[in-house]
């Protein structure tokens, strides 16, 4: 566990894997951020079930011993949901609709897709409309409020204030577009890859929403590739009218390399190789507890701490 204490008011990022908690706090400064402070702590086996927390007492127990060992009081947190618990789709209604009757929409959307559902969920959209457009298009995310509730309540009960509750594969395209800032404008779909500790995340984005993502273990550099290669094959077979020209790749194990090598793979999608932490410094701090191998553990925290702080 490392330890250092928060005593800034900065919004920060709680990235809560199955196995360890990571938590850091990120400073604005003039040309990006500045990360001022990082925890860790280890969860035993058993807090997780198919990727669901299943023992919210012992996460608790973690989550107590890291606020109290931090001075973590009445601070701003986001946390994140892993995209796979999360519905997200995007549909077109007509404009002048007011929030009640496109929430009404969503509902009846989900139970189209969903027959069956009968559990009360969380919904959040984004409304877009376009210039002499009839339609708005709506992007919408939806997720079991109960564990939502019951995640939310578990963080509150450490004297946190959840400000946010972001979608993992979001988290991720922040500190992309943060690095690679065409992503934010790109009227194409695009792929980020992250890879970490040998756990992969492929996200592909059409516009705003993330239209296919996976994530899977490997076991070295040639199984990465293959196994790239192979889901960006699932992927043309499924959305065939989207064309894959742009991908972002990032590697703690730097299995990214084999990409770089195969020209034929590059002759066919344009490959980004970003610095993911090119403008974010480390604060003398913390500088010892982090290096080449660590540092993309704290991947999704930093990209949850980036987001901006709602007035609430």
């Amino acid at each position: 566990m490392r330890l250092f204490s928060f005593k800034s008011s900065s919004l920060i990022g709680i990235d809560i894997q199955t196995h360890e908690v990571r938590i850091v706090q990120l400073r604005k400064i003039k040309h990006g951020f500045l990360i001022e402070h990082i925890a860790t702590s280890k969860l035993s086996a058993g807090v997780f079930l198919q990727g669901k927390v299943k023992e919210w007492d012992a996460l608790s127990v973690v989550l107590t011993e890291l606020t109290q060992s931090l001075g973590l009081s009445a601070t701003a947190v986001v946390i994140s949901l892993p995209a796979n618990l999360v519905i997200m789709q995007q549909i077109q209604l007509p404009c002048g609709m007011t929030e009640a009757a496109i929430e009404a929409e969503i509902r009846a959307q989900i139970e189209q897709d969903f027959p069956g559902i009968n559990e009360m969920l969380c919904i959040d959209f984004h409304v877009s409309v376009q210039e002499k457009q009839e339609y708005l298009d709506i992007l919408f995310a939806a997720a079991r409020q109960a564990y939502v509730m019951q995640y939310v309540q578990c963080i509150a009960s450490m004297g946190l204030k959840v400000k946010i509750v972001d979608i993992d594969v979001y988290a991720l395209r922040r500190i992309f577009s943060f690095a690679l800032p065409f992503l934010r404008v790109l009227g194409e779909p695009y792929a980020i890859v992250c890879e970490n500790n040998c756990m992969v995340s492929f996200v592909i984005f059409n516009a705003n929403q993330a239209v296919f993502h996976q994530q899977w273990e490997t076991s070295g550099a040639e199984d990465f590739f293959s196994q790239l290669k192979n889901r960006i094959q699932i992927f043309r077979a499924t959305f065939h009218y989207m064309e894959l020209r742009k991908l972002a790749i990032y590697s703690a194990s730097k299995f990214d390399q084999i990409v770089v090598d195969d020209k034929d793979f590059n002759s066919m999608i344009e490959v980004f190789h970003p610095n993911l932490f090119a403008s974010i410094m480390w604060h003398e701090r913390v500088k010892p507890y982090i290096n080449q191998e660590n540092s993309g553990n704290f991947l999704l925290a930093c990209g949850l701490a980036m987001c901006e702080v709602p007035q609430w």
